[in-house]
């Protein structure tokens, strides 16, 4: 259903706006931005941006109410294949201000940005990026 709902929009709107990890950051320092990790839970125990809120791309539309609309939203997956859809569904919801981060998770800590979790940085290194990228292609 979730590919059906976001077929149907991305047919509506144009593509989402991309923030990178430099403007992900200082939009968090300075909140004014929300981050919503939209990857699966066991991804999310492993490492995330602190003080991001965490609803998997296939809860997205059901749990948006868990966001402000009137607020800033980045989207955050594993490499930024994934929260290109969730900022194209939030866009169609009525968010006015949804953009994916590219680069995702892996190039936050590449860049040494906070991480928390279980394996935090470990996992999120550049030669995990094709690994990484096809799971996002894989999850859509």
């Amino acid at each position: 259903m979730l590919n059906r709902l976001h077929r149907g929009i991305a047919s509506e709107a144009t593509k989402a706006p991309e923030i990178d990890v430099a403007g992900t950051a200082e939009a968090r320092c300075d909140c004014r931005a929300q981050i919503v990790d939209v990857r699966e839970p066991e991804e999310w125990v492993d490492g995330h941006i602190p003080g991001a809120t965490h609803i998997p791309l296939g809860e997205l539309v059901a749990r948006a109410s868990a966001l402000d609309p009137d607020q800033p939203v980045i989207a955050v997956c594993r490499s930024g294949v994934r929260s290109l859809t969730a900022a194209e569904i939030l866009i169609g919801v009525g968010f006015a201000d949804a953009k994916s981060m590219t680069g995702g998770i892996i190039d936050w800590a590449e860049a040494g940005h906070p991480v928390e979790g279980d394996r935090v940085r470990s996992h999120l290194t550049v030669r995990n990026r094709e690994e990484a990228n096809a799971m996002d292609h894989l999850v859509q």
